[in-house]
């Protein structure tokens, strides 16, 4: 049994002991979260009561695996979750389920519920709340908080279920969904509140904070303007997408989508509404736009800047190589060596590396994706030209084709971009500056360091484009929590890791421990440490979280924490203020002041 698995079960054993303890033996009654097998825990009327007063959209939770196994075993239900499990827009409408399987178990008490574990499999909690509030109102959510804090429970807030550190979630949690918060709303002259009538903002939407990408991409297409959301179209726009910073692929053209909010509307840690934009609550209207998901408030709604729609070319370019042949790594360098002019005039590139591919360990593919604005088929092959011949030149055969699309909001409503989900995974990620790029043994330098992660069949490295462009132009326009690094960046260097969807603690320990210890280390060594992880892409357990995710704007948005929620009623991981919490965000570790 190796040290990990030694401490889990020495954890599980002891761990009500040490609760019980550090609630007794402490000046500070709330240091421990309540747990459901403590005497503070609320008697079923108490959620009862909870549950009226929200208006019946109480719901106990179980983990959406729950039916195919042990005595909760249906098989016609079993069926159906099968079924719908790898759907990410059923994954988001799930209290039960997030849309990675590896971050809904829990390994100090051993406990999972996989959908495809054999059914003799003992289904456990996990990390998924043991209740969910499915919020309608401001009423209800501040109904919710009063119970959490009445009751001394941990609470998350949950949008879609996307975040890769696990923050949409935490174990015997209460829950508070926001995913029916469906408005969306045009206003062609926004006016924010607080603002002189004849300040207006120009067009805009107000959008609740359960819109999902595609939904949001949906009304734009019919409305016939752009707006910024995340590559994933079951993200939640409005949720912890935006509150990271908000990467898309049109960030070149328009800036981050945090840059583009004009106005928040909140409901705060003391059950207060309240607006936030540049004319009121500024310096939360400032954290908000990067400072993180789930920290300082839930979000109701998002009012953001939107565009007139545009035109795209989507380009295509794949190589196939045996795996770590030295033809697959000097292909990846010439993928690298060519973004940077691939991505002038504010296009879009993605290069993406499968080093061992899922369906056949032998072979190794690499990827370039283009999506070029306001471009035509015969210009787009003409900027792809340069990076074919070298190809050509060097005998590594690839496949190429390109397609004119009359408007880029419908295009971003094909169902090719419902995304699969349930799998498991570990993620980092790491800016790399247009610098680096141009530099002369910038692509080389960093197809050497991909070449050294120790990547497994399906996961995958990709370098996109999400700097530069109007992301760079902001830098003096715009005043938000993002980290500084984003305005000198070119490309965010994604890592993720695959797992398989029922994956063993000892598999999930070796690839966090692998990320951690190895594979972060090296990316960030590209730049000697200098520049920023993407907030909604961290590790997990990202060291010195505070720098890698806001440099030096921590300061700042701590303070903010501290005026909005000093009691630490919103803690996620890796968020602002968690480092006065254990892991999970049960117990304090040390004082907040």
């Amino acid at each position: 049994m190796n040290l990990l698995r030694m401490y889990r079960a020495f954890a599980l054993a002891v761990t009500p002991l040490l609760i019980s303890l550090s609630a007794t033996n402490t000046s500070d009654k709330h240091s421990c979260r309540c747990r459901p097998y403590e005497p503070c825990w609320p008697s079923n009327e108490s959620w009862d009561r909870l549950n009226a007063s929200i208006n019946g959209n109480l719901v106990e939770v179980q983990p959406v695996g729950y039916v195919c196994h042990g005595n909760t075993f249906d098989q016609a239900a079993c069926d159906n979750v099968k079924q719908l499990s790898r759907n990410a827009i059923w994954r988001a409408a799930q209290p039960g389920a997030l849309q990675w399987s590896n971050f809904e178990t829990y390994a100090p008490r051993n406990e999972s519920c996989y959908v495809d574990s054999p059914k003799d499999t003992v289904c456990g909690q996990g990390r998924i709340s043991r209740y969910a509030a499915e919020i309608e109102t401001p009423e209800d959510v501040r109904a919710a908080l009063k119970f959490a804090r009445k009751h001394n429970i941990r609470l998350v807030v949950r949008n879609t279920g996307h975040d890769m550190a696990g923050k949409s979630s935490a174990p015997d949690s209460l829950q508070i969904a926001t995913h029916r918060l469906k408005q969306i709303e045009y206003v062609s002259d926004f006016v924010p509140s607080g603002a002189n009538a004849h300040s207006p903002r120009g067009p805009a939407v107000t959008m609740g904070a359960g819109v999902l990408g595609l939904e949001l991409y949906t009304a734009a297409a019919a409305g016939k303007y752009l707006i910024i959301s995340g590559v994933c179209s079951t993200v939640g726009t409005a949720g912890g997408y935006i509150l990271g910073g908000g990467a898309s692929t049109l960030n070149r053209l328009f800036g981050l989508a945090s840059d583009n909010v004009l106005q928040f509307t909140m409901v705060t840690a003391d059950g207060k509404l309240v607006v936030a934009n540049e004319f009121q609550n500024e310096n939360l209207f400032w954290a908000l736009k990067g400072g993180g998901g789930g920290t300082f408030g839930v979000v109701m709604s998002v009012t953001v800047r939107v565009y007139p729609d545009v035109s795209v070319v989507n380009a295509l370019l794949t190589i196939t190589q045996p795996a770590g042949s030295e033809t697959f790594w000097e292909a990846a360098r010439d993928l690298f060596a060519a973004q940077p002019a691939l991505a002038i005039e504010h296009n879009y590139i993605r290069v993406a590396v499968f080093p061992v591919a899922s369906d056949d360990p032998s072979m190794g593919t690499l990827l370039v994706e283009g999506r070029l604005f306001n471009a035509t088929v015969n210009t787009t092959d003409e900027k792809f030209a340069p990076l074919r011949e070298a190809l050509d030149s060097a005998g590594i055969p690839y496949e190429y084709q390109s397609e004119h699309i009359p408007s880029y909001s419908s295009y971003l409503t094909r169902p090719l971009y419902i995304e699969p989900a349930g799998g498991g995974t570990v993620h980092g990620s790491v800016l790399v500056s247009e610098q680096l790029y141009q530099s002369a043994d910038g692509p080389s330098k960093l197809a050497e360091v991909v070449s050294k992660l120790q990547l497994g069949p399906g996961s995958l490295i990709e370098s996109s484009t999400f700097g530069g462009g109007q992301v760079a132009a902001n830098k003096d326009m715009v005043d938000s929590a993002v980290h500084p690094s984003w305005r000198e960046a070119l490309s965010l260097i994604d890592l993720y890791v695959n797992l398989p969807s029922n994956s063993s603690f000892e598999m999930q320990d070796k690839a966090q421990a692998l990320l951690t210890g190895v594979q972060m280390p090296l990316l960030l060594s590209l730049e000697d440490g200098r520049m920023a992880s993407y907030v909604n892409g961290a590790d997990s357990l990202q060291e010195n979280f505070q720098w890698q995710l806001w440099g030096d704007n921590y300061e700042r948005l701590y303070q903010i924490k501290q005026a909005w929620d000093k009691d630490g009623l919103f803690i996620c991981k890796v968020g602002v203020g968690s480092e006065a919490w254990d892991e999970e965000g049960m117990c304090r570790t040390k004082s907040s002041d």
